[in-house]
């Protein structure tokens, strides 16, 4: 019998993206806090505290017939399945993935020449799906970390807030993706959760 306790999940460690569908890391082969490898691509460090929160939430429509106080049915006619996160690492890289009409430009370092980045934002409304996935873990009966992973197969990457510049607080970046409809898997998103070691 399962102990109750081991269902208790701790994490997440890290936050990554990838091109839409890509697969999620074998269970078996990468453990808890390995890199992913594959096209995945971490997305930097979180807040302390922030973590990662799972929003999700429908809006319903009552099936009524007359005379009848309750409804007989709900049916959902729009869900919303979101991840949230505030990433310290303030770069122009994650900074393009909340403005994708942008261009980043790398200059190397040179004679006389200090290397920089350098991001122009534009005013299109070109925003491409990405996939993205969180990792946390479990503990086993034997007390080692299993891994517990969620994918979206295809979400949109946006800002969540404001970004403060001030003494006494990081510059941090407030990220949300919102799960998108997906073509090619017809579904929204996967829970990848390991719950034993191989024998």
């Amino acid at each position: 019998m399962t102990n109750r306790i081991d269902n208790i999940l701790i994490g997440p460690g890290k936050v990554y993206r990838a091109t839409p569908v890509e697969d999620l890391p074998d269970e078996s082969s990468v453990a808890y806090g390995a890199a992913w490898g594959g096209n995945w691509t971490a997305m930097g460090l979180l807040m302390t505290g922030s973590g990662v929160q799972m929003r999700h939430g429908s809006t319903m429509y009552d099936v009524k017939a007359d005379g009848i106080l309750l409804p007989l049915k709900r049916v959902p006619t729009s869900r919303e399945i979101a991840f949230a996160f505030t990433l310290l690492e303030y770069t122009p890289e994650n900074l393009q993935l909340v403005f994708p009409d942008s261009t980043l430009t790398e200059t190397a370092a040179a004679a006389g020449q200090k290397a920089f980045a350098d991001l122009k934002i534009g005013s299109g409304q070109d925003n491409p799906p990405y996939t993205v996935g969180i990792e946390a873990f479990r503990q086993d009966s034997d007390g080692n970390k299993q891994p517990v992973r969620w994918r979206v197969y295809e979400s949109s990457i946006e800002q969540d807030g404001e970004t403060p510049f001030q003494q006494g607080a990081a510059s941090m970046l407030p990220v949300v993706c919102h799960a998108l409809h997906c073509d090619e898997e017809m579904q929204v998103a996967q829970l990848h959760y390991v719950t034993a070691p191989g024998t």
